[in-house]
């Protein structure tokens, strides 16, 4: 598995950040970009086999960087292994997000439930959305509260 932890050394420094990766678990994803604490921009690009990560999905404020990135730029996530893992960890941010620009492709109903809430909990910041769909599945999926 590749490793990120030599790119923990420019987080000091890193504004925005473009992950494209198929094969790092949504939890390692995720830690790595809160290691980035002035973070503002965020691109995900996830292609491929979706990467079983020990019920990821479930949101929790436990471990959560006594400095979280600001996240006041832009959100694109491009996942067809879905925006769960990585939306539903933003959404319990201590701080909140304050995305002004969000771009989402969707590809389940779920994807179309979180894109919506992270597009309400940015609603006094956002300036543009930017929604992709290609909805595939027709299962059913349960919303969980995001706050």
């Amino acid at each position: 598995m590749t490793s990120l932890a030599p790119f923990h050394a420019f987080s000091s420094t890193v504004k925005s950040l473009l992950v494209h990766s198929a094969t790092i678990p949504p939890s390692q994803l995720f830690d790595f970009i809160l290691s980035f604490s002035l973070l503002e921009d965020l691109t995900v690009i996830r292609h491929g086999i979706p990467v079983y990560d020990g019920g990821f999905d479930e949101p929790s404020t436990a471990d959560q960087p006594s400095n979280p990135p600001a996240f006041t730029g832009s959100l694109s996530l491009s996942l067809n292994t879905g925006v769960g893992p990585i939306a539903s960890r933003l959404l319990v941010m201590p701080s909140g997000i304050h995305f002004r620009n969000i771009t989402s492709q969707l590809h389940c109903g779920r994807d179309l439930w979180l894109t919506m809430v992270l597009a309400g909990e940015c609603s006094h910041t956002l300036e543009s959305l930017d929604i992709t769909c290609s909805l595939t599945s027709t299962s059913t999926w349960h919303p969980f509260p995001h706050r």
